[in-house]
């Protein structure tokens, strides 16, 4: 777990930047990397999803962010955003 109670300013902080560095991410598949095919158009979704999420998370005052939300949604956003780059690595066509 990353996060964790009482959720702080440091942590805030800190996840502030995780959602930044996920947002410019975002930005780079999209320009960068565009999705080739069905299934790279559907992991990128659920990238943007899971970082929305995060965001959402994250919205709430300190006292009330739910960690284990904040925790999974970064976990999911890491693992969708490296099964993306393995995909499109592995030289998917376009369909």
């Amino acid at each position: 777990m990353r996060y964790h109670k009482p959720f702080n300013l440091a942590q805030r902080q800190q996840a502030i930047a995780t959602y930044r560095s996920f947002r410019a991410t975002i930005r780079l598949i999209a320009f960068e990397f565009p999705p080739l095919n069905h299934e790279q158009r559907r992991l990128f979704a659920e990238i943007k999803e899971a970082v929305r999420d995060f965001g959402n998370t994250l919205a709430a005052k300190d006292a009330k962010v739910d960690v284990a939300r904040l925790n999974a949604s970064l976990g999911r956003a890491d693992e969708v955003s490296l099964r993306y780059v393995v995909l499109r690595n592995a030289g998917g066509r376009r369909t």
